[in-house]
């Protein structure tokens, strides 16, 4: 073979009759169904429908790499390759967007099986489990709070919260405001860790902790001689698991304090 492409023909025949005495003859007709009718395009395959699932996976990727006002319903869009139209058949707008990632969040949290143990052991770790949910997604953090009572994951998380904390007696209002405080704490821990926000620029961020820790120790030592011995330690979190073991037992430890002190009962006012 010489290369050349070889265009596949049909042979079609053609057998017509006349009345006359000659002898009979055929028409042959040959035609190249390469060049005669052109042949349709075929479609590309139909994209795979968008689902809830994977608008919310691309809308978490974007809050832990970029903070929550990185998250648009446009971004969102580009980063799925639809049009924004597209992401309305599954939230209303960026308010129900942004639920739907604290809904995520609650979705994330493991909570140990009761065991029978003191309430204040079985309540550490059920706080464990919600911290360590909610060390994931920084930013989505603060929505917690607000979205605690909005979805089945969340609404375990507090019932299991408000029914140990019960069993140390406290009443229902110290409950409702202990339970609330609880959340905010945990909150509070993982947005205010000691050292610059998370960045994909590592230059950046030792830069900025260099320059924390050195206006510190730069303190006059003689007005402020704690701070500016510590200053290494205040600047950034070395160790996180000490780091967040230690904000755990200050919570726990004190709701045993308050259990167990005469005005329980009332605690909180």
């Amino acid at each position: 073979m010489d290369g050349t492409a070889i265009s596949s023909c049909t042979l079609y025949m053609y057998v017509v009759q006349h009345r006359t005495t000659s002898p009979l003859r055929c028409t042959m007709t040959v035609v190249n169904e390469a060049t005669s009718a052109p042949r349709r395009p075929r479609r590309a395959p139909p994209k795979p429908r968008l689902s809830r699932d994977a608008l919310v996976d691309a809308a978490m990727a974007i809050a832990d790499a970029e903070g929550l006002d990185a998250v648009t319903i446009r971004r969102v869009a580009g980063e799925l390759g639809v049009t924004p139209m597209a992401l309305y058949w599954h939230v209303r707008d960026k308010d129900e967007l942004l639920e739907a990632l604290a809904e995520r969040m609650f979705d994330e949290v493991e909570l140990p099986p009761d065991s029978g143990g003191p309430w204040h052991v079985e309540l550490a770790a059920a706080l464990d489990a919600l911290l360590t949910a909610i060390k994931r997604h920084p930013a989505v953090a603060p929505l917690a709070p607000e979205t605690v009572f909005n979805s089945e994951a969340s609404l375990e998380v507090a019932e299991r919260t408000l029914r140990l904390m019960a069993r140390g007696g406290f009443d229902d209002r110290a409950l409702a405001e202990l339970a609330a405080y609880l959340l905010c704490s945990i909150v509070t821990l993982v947005t205010a860790q000691p050292g610059p926000a998370r960045a994909a620029d590592t230059a950046a961020r030792e830069a900025k902790l260099e320059a924390k820790q050195a206006r510190l120790a730069a303190l006059p030592g003689d007005r402020y001689p704690s701070v500016a011995r510590l200053a290494g330690a205040l600047a950034d979190c070395e160790d996180e698991d000490s780091y967040y073991r230690r904000g755990l037992d200050l919570l726990v430890l004190g709701l045993c304090g308050l259990a167990g002190s005469p005005d329980k009962a009332s605690a909180g006012q």
